[in-house]
């Protein structure tokens, strides 16, 4: 059985029969998804843990790919009313010399586990291509 690592920073459900699934819940207080609506398959983290992965935390090797859902621009970017990066108070955040957002910061977490942020269909994805 496959598993999924899904980082969530809006309320929101998922159900992909036959994955385990688990969620970050990882906006505001981390605790916006009600556990009870979410199918059977799904574990998830609420509220904030002391993991130096952050939003990320409960990822490893044993994900054959993330999914990040509801993520918004990053600090000292147009393009969204609520911009920021981990944090309002953060006025910019830089890797390598350029502006980082929440998504990007993840998505190289991920790679820090070879876990490929998967942007195809799920079909798609549970045929392995």
């Amino acid at each position: 059985m496959k598993k999924l690592y899904i980082s969530a920073d809006i309320e929101g459900s998922c159900g992909i029969a036959d994955w385990n699934i688990f969620v970050k819940d990882a906006h505001d207080s981390g605790r916006n998804i009600d556990p009870s609506a979410l199918p059977e398959c799904v574990r998830i983290m609420r509220a904030w843990t002391r993991n130096p992965y952050s939003m990320m935390a409960g990822i490893d090797e044993s994900f054959c790919g993330a999914m990040f859902v509801g993520y918004h621009s990053a600090s000292g970017t147009n393009g969204n009313p609520l911009a920021h990066t981990m944090s309002t108070d953060t006025v910019r955040v830089l890797v390598n010399g350029r502006v980082a957002s929440e998504f990007l910061i993840n998505a190289y977490t991920a790679a820090l586990f070879g876990v490929p942020p998967r942007h195809r269909s799920i079909r798609r994805l549970r045929s392995g291509s």
